[in-house]
């Protein structure tokens, strides 16, 4: 009977206290997978609780709505400080005019950066975005969402569109093996046969004039082994094939992959 009673005063003490200590593994042995569950758990407070499915499902212990560029993020529940790989994902109000700061629940701003160590340029994250940040000890730093920098094209280029530039003054005719030699060296390559379509439609606007004429490698080849697509004989959809292995000097353009 002391047993009992001992057994029922130590239950009502838990219910009281809302929490039940174990010193060794609880085992769920219900023959109904259903029985076998843990139910009732809170939305977690602090980050040292049990966190329940709906918590885990609904994301605010890694999700937070930010603006400006001094973003402030509140996690649920809240970060303590931030620590080395703490990655959150955030969905921006507007887009960065400048360097940007992210401060945790309240934490000391800590500096946003891309590549390492360099602060965020003007739109580098646009408006609406969702952008994904880990912390590594020292600064949050940006893994996606990044606005995608095109480079410049280089001289003596035009730019086609957001994609590629292409030359504005067609090259000598060699053979393709040599052509293949001469864009390389310039950090190019031989157009496709879609990039010289799309130049050569839009060659007026581009202030390309060379684009018919004479027929031009492209780096296509024709359905053929050994074959390679040949374009621009007379205008800009006529093609052909020619042999590229063979001593055949042909005119040719090199684009630039922006």
């Amino acid at each position: 009977m002391r047993e009992l009673l001992l057994l029922f005063a130590t239950c009502a003490v838990a219910m009281l206290h809302g929490q039940v200590r174990s010193d060794r593994a609880i085992v769920l042995e219900g023959a109904d997978p259903a029985d076998r569950a843990v139910r009732g758990l809170k939305d977690p407070v602090t980050a040292d609780e049990a966190m329940n499915a709906g918590a885990i499902q609904g994301g605010g212990y890694l999700y937070a709505e930010v603006s400006g560029d001094g973003w402030q993020a509140v996690l649920q529940p809240a970060v303590p400080s931030p620590v080395a790989g703490l990655r959150i994902l955030l969905h921006v109000a507007n887009g960065n005019t400048g360097p940007v700061t992210l401060s945790v629940n309240g934490s000391t701003p800590i500096p946003v950066l891309k590549n390492g160590d360099q602060p965020l340029s003007p739109g580098d994250v646009q408006s609406g975005a969702t952008a994904s940040v880990v912390f590594d000890g020292t600064a949050f730093q940006l893994i996606d969402a990044r606005r995608i920098e095109r480079k410049p094209c280089p001289d003596g280029t035009v730019a086609v569109n957001a994609m590629y530039c292409i030359e504005t003054a067609q090259h000598d005719s060699i053979d393709f093996p040599e052509a293949v030699n001469v864009c390389g060296a310039l950090g190019m390559r031989i157009c496709s046969w879609a990039q010289f379509y799309l130049a050569c439609y839009n060659a007026g606007s581009l202030g390309i004039t060379d684009l018919t004429g004479d027929w031009e490698w492209t780096d296509d080849t024709g359905n053929s082994p050994g074959q390679l697509r040949v374009v621009g004989q007379s205008s800009c959809t006529q093609a052909s094939v020619g042999t590229g292995w063979d001593v055949q000097a042909r005119y040719f353009h090199c684009c630039f992959r922006r």
